[in-house]
């Protein structure tokens, strides 16, 4: 059967992708495929597609597996490691790494050949795909689709705002409307942006094209979350975790996508920054990183952050709000008064915060997601 090998195959860009008979003499060849679509109309029943995980591939990997392609992911941090090995002889752990990240000190992305190379030389290094593994990326496809227009509406928001503003500087008024003052230009801007009227209820924004970029994306929040509420995967990695529902569960899956590259729940931990590391349990950073690879997720990341944003002001009745503000209390109990009337006392205070927000989301990464989700995937531990 014919084997296609692909780094990165955008939805509506031309991109490059190999081909090859296994069981033929001739040399694989390099084609050019309009788009993501064009690929899948290639692609038959049988065949073989290997590509890298992350980006627009996921949607590209379901949509082919439905067609009955054997398709294999791979993991940026797999193909540099062994890139690395076979020049260097030394092998690395899949850590987990962004798939596009610093190699050799310079920015570097996955080529389809490279991707060829690993798929005939060391096919074990791909992730084969399973109907379980089909549950999981059905979730990151659909919150692929709800960020993609949220990061839409966002930078039109942005876009209009500087435009109203511009305006208002040089002829004093915008839309038609006088802007004699920062207070008039602030309610102009709050008609044509606000999502939500001074009582928080749903409100149309002014500007049309912002209105519709908010109608598609309460259209894609509410797919998701109907999507979830029907998968036997989303119930059995969240479904009794309360305060945690679609719109954070699915940062956290789009995010690990496979979670068989964490083979300790520190890994997974590791992976979103939440272990303390270098001197004195400081977080690496660059600067301080000397070179090494951060494998480190800010996807992962934010989504630690939004959950730990999520339980620390409006998730405080639940398990995981209760587990952070127990130890805050035992280790700083005092009252907001006793905190405002003390500097030492607020800093003691944010300090045991943050400590206690980061074990929160240890004990959330490693103890609910890493373990669910291996056993759903049918992995021992």
């Amino acid at each position: 059967m014919p084997h296609y090998a692909a780094s990165y195959v955008p939805l509506v860009r031309e991109t490059e992708v190999m081909h090859w008979d296994p069981n033929s003499k001739r040399k694989p060849a390099s084609m050019k495929v309009g788009d993501a679509f064009h690929l899948l109309l290639r692609l038959e029943a049988g065949d073989d597609l290997s590509l890298m995980m992350g980006s627009t591939n996921a949607v590209v990997a379901l949509a082919a597996f439905r067609k009955k392609v054997n398709v294999h992911q791979l993991s940026f941090s797999r193909i540099q490691a062994w890139l690395v090995s076979n020049g260097k002889g030394q092998k690395q752990e899949d850590t987990g790494a962004d798939a596009e990240q610093e190699f050799n000190g310079h920015r570097t992305k996955v080529t389809p050949s490279q991707v060829l190379r690993v798929a005939q030389e060391a096919p074990h290094l791909f992730y084969p795909m399973s109907v379980a593994q089909s549950a999981v990326l059905e979730i990151v496809a659909a919150w692929q689709r709800v960020n993609d227009v949220m990061e839409a509406r966002k930078a039109a928001a942005n876009l209009v705002r500087i435009r109203i503003q511009q305006d208002a500087l040089l002829y004093g008024k915008a839309r038609e409307k006088p802007i004699p003052g920062k207070k008039e230009l602030e309610a102009l801007l709050a008609d044509l942006l606000n999502t939500k009227n001074e009582q928080d209820r749903k409100r149309v924004p002014g500007d049309p094209h912002i209105a519709f970029l908010t109608e598609q994306e309460e259209r894609e929040r509410s797919r998701l979350e109907n999507l979830c509420r029907g998968s036997d995967f989303y119930l059995r990695l969240f479904g009794d975790v309360e305060g945690v529902g679609p719109s954070i569960g699915a940062r956290f899956i789009a995010a690990v996508e496979r979670i068989e590259r964490f083979e300790r729940p520190e890994d997974l931990s590791n992976y979103a920054g939440m272990l303390p590391r270098g001197k004195e349990g400081m977080l690496l950073s660059r600067k301080r990183s000397k070179g090494k690879q951060l494998s480190r997720s800010s996807q992962l990341n934010s989504a630690c952050f939004l959950l730990q944003d999520y339980m620390f002001q409006w998730g405080r009745n639940t398990s995981l709000g209760q587990r952070l503000i127990a130890q805050v209390e035992r280790e700083c109990p005092c009252t907001p008064e006793a905190r405002k009337a003390s500097k030492d006392l607020r800093r003691k205070h944010t300090e045991a915060v943050k400590r206690a927000r980061i074990a929160m989301t240890r004990h959330f990464l490693e103890e609910i997601v890493w373990p669910k989700w291996r056993a759903y995937m049918g992995l021992t531990s």
